[in-house]
């Protein structure tokens, strides 16, 4: 299977929609839009392959901030790492 990129104009798209899915290659449904701030939304989704509710977090198109997202996914990772049981409760990164 192919990796599939939704363009900018259908993340748009399916973020003002919820209740699509990205495509049938992406498994998570978008059911609303937790918040929206600076750097992009944050989508309440559905992940119909592990059968649980999820944040997707969709970054605007723009150098500075896709390099703060870079660097929020080095903490999360780190996060993951010192704490694999959740112990601790925080956020983690699923997938990337």
């Amino acid at each position: 299977m192919d990796f599939y990129e939704p363009n900018m104009r259908e993340l748009r798209s399916r973020a003002l929609n919820p209740g699509r899915s990205f495509s049938p290659f992406i498994a998570d449904k978008v059911l609303s839009v937790m918040g929206e701030g600076t750097f992009g939304r944050v989508l309440e989704c559905w992940d119909r392959i592990l059968h649980e509710y999820c944040a997707v977090k969709v970054v605007r198109a723009v150098s500075k901030y896709r390099h703060a997202a870079m660097m929020e996914l080095e903490v999360l990772g780190t996060l993951k790492k010192n704490d694999p049981t959740g112990k601790w409760h925080c956020v983690y990164l699923k997938n990337w």
